[in-house]
């Protein structure tokens, strides 16, 4: 008995394969860069391969660098390294702005390359209104091995602890945070096959008067000295989250 696509389809029918129905599951063999969690609708996508003229880099402290590198990228061939300098706390950033969709369901994905001196990555999604600031952040503390979210009140609260080694030079970590812009609560992230809820823990608040944006930003954030880089693949923003 043959197997595949009914008599309508412009595929032929076979006795040997499946027609696949399923996108995501096609996108995930194929390659995709939204292979470990698909949920959500992808907004925008960051590869790096035209270099850096979709994203702004910015730079704090002796040392701290941010440029395209060929030395290390999850789907060639270029990616962004991210230095923090000497002095502490001293950081480097890459970030994006978009406009507010319909669905403020938002999750933003990155693909990390660690190395052994990184001290901090920080992952934010913030929100402006017009009338105030809305700041959920992520902070994976990779010597540590712990991560923490910013808080209501500011401060750091720690989420989980004894999440692995993520120090494996060629290997790129998928870290993924979800927020509700919409209840202004955290709702989940992950690093790599690794789940942390934050269902309903509200986000930062501050007075701002700005137009309505989203700002997505990725940060090597140093507080040890040590000048090391991590490098930076795959920023991806997806809408529709759950």
């Amino acid at each position: 008995m043959t197997h595949g696509a009914p008599d309508y389809s412009n595929i032929q029918k076979t006795g040997l394969i499946y027609r696949l129905d399923d996108m995501a599951e096609l996108a995930a063999r194929l390659g995709s860069v939204v292979t470990y969690d698909r949920r959500g609708d992808v907004l925008w996508v960051e590869t790096f391969e035209h270099g850096l003229s979709g994203v702004i880099t910015d730079t704090v402290g002796v040392g701290s660098a941010a440029g395209l590198s060929a030395l290390q990228s999850e789907y060639p061939p270029f990616s962004c390294y991210l230095t923090a300098g000497t002095t502490n706390p001293s950081y480097a950033r890459v970030s994006h702005n978009i406009p507010t969709p319909l669905s403020l369901g938002i999750g933003v994905v990155v693909s990390v390359n660690f190395y052994t001196g990184n001290d901090q990555l920080r992952l934010t999604i913030s929100f402006y209104d017009g009338t105030y600031w809305y700041i959920a952040t992520l902070r994976v503390d990779i010597t540590a091995q712990e991560i923490y979210y910013y808080d209501a009140d500011g401060d750091w609260v720690l989420a989980a602890s004894n999440i692995g080694d993520l120090i494996t030079y060629s290997i790129f970590h998928h870290i993924k945070l979800i927020v509700n812009l919409s209840t202004l609560c955290y709702v989940r992230l992950h690093i790599d096959d690794k789940v942390y809820l934050l269902t309903d823990i509200p986000i930062r608040r501050q007075a701002l008067t700005s137009a309505k944006v989203i700002s997505i930003i990725v940060v090597n954030y140093n507080t040890t000295g040590i000048d090391t880089p991590f490098y930076v693949d795959n920023i991806i923003v997806t809408t529709s989250e759950e």
